[in-house]
């Protein structure tokens, strides 16, 4: 099978995106595994987790986010589930 092309804005190609991808995830796959919620949930372990990754979520930002966390996990609970390859 003929590998994916990846477009990106203006035009810009990456060559094997496969290869870029894996080499993403065996760069960050253990990173900081340990220090986040449960499985179908989120808290703030995993907003402080996403600002440590580069996320740029203030701490009001965050407060807010947790205000609806119910509301946003239901719908999270609500898309169904997909197996790879889609």
């Amino acid at each position: 099978m003929p590998e994916a092309r990846v477009i990106l804005r203006e035009g810009v190609e990456v060559e094997h995106p496969l290869d870029v991808a894996l080499a993403f995830f065996e760069a960050y796959s253990s990173y900081e595994a340990g220090d986040s919620s449960r499985p179908n949930s989120f808290d703030e372990r995993d907003l402080r987790r996403a600002n440590r990754g580069g996320a740029r979520i203030s701490a009001a930002e965050i407060e807010a986010i947790l205000e609806r966390r119910r509301a946003i996990e239901r719908s999270l609970r609500a898309i169904p589930a997909r197996r790879w390859p889609m």
